[in-house]
């Protein structure tokens, strides 16, 4: 990664401004997903960016547009893992990556665990949301944005004693 070519470390890049949520996530009609660790990892020779309920080292963080608090929730993404040598090799591990179902069509296996990314943590929201809207036909997108938001929670102790960098990496909450 980049930023700790440059000398920037986990989680403390996450605060400069390349790593902000980007157009069209910062939007305050969106509902913007950002990803945590779901486990941690450490062996001889490398660890997890982050232990479990961090935030990943690749999700993007607030503020959104109007100084609003972007993401709006994270959920498990998984996590890459830096190597302990010098220089520091970025990469995954399958006791990192989050479990994702694929298709047999042409014999591959019915589950793998072999990357990570936001991309594996929005669709869960989105499942969310398409529940609610089952409920909820005829409301607002703001109101079901509403509702995702308040019933998920930070994870760890972020939600007895919240502070501004855990809301400014994360949001309001966290869904799991």
């Amino acid at each position: 990664m980049r930023y700790l070519k440059q000398g920037l470390t986990y989680p403390h890049y996450l605060a400069e401004p390349f790593c902000r949520v980007a157009n069209p996530g910062h939007s305050s009609f969106s509902l913007t997903v950002g990803s945590i660790n779901h486990a941690d990892f450490d062996d001889l020779n490398s660890r997890s960016m982050g232990a479990k309920g961090d935030v990943s080292a690749f999700s993007r963080s607030g503020c959104g547009i109007w100084g609003m608090i972007k993401p709006d929730v994270v959920e498990y993404g998984g996590s890459y893992v830096e190597s302990k040598s010098n220089p520091t090799i970025v990469t995954t591990n399958p006791s990192t990556c989050t479990q994702l179902m694929r298709s047999t069509l042409n014999g591959g296996n019915a589950f793998g665990n072999d990357d990570v990314g936001t991309s594996f943590s929005t669709p869960k929201v989105s499942y969310i949301v398409s529940q609610l809207l089952k409920l909820y036909p005829d409301e607002s997108v703001n109101l079901l944005r509403a509702l995702v938001i308040q019933g998920a929670r930070l994870p760890n102790d972020g939600f007895n004693s919240p502070d501004g960098t855990i809301i400014k990496r994360m949001g309001y909450v966290c869904l799991h």
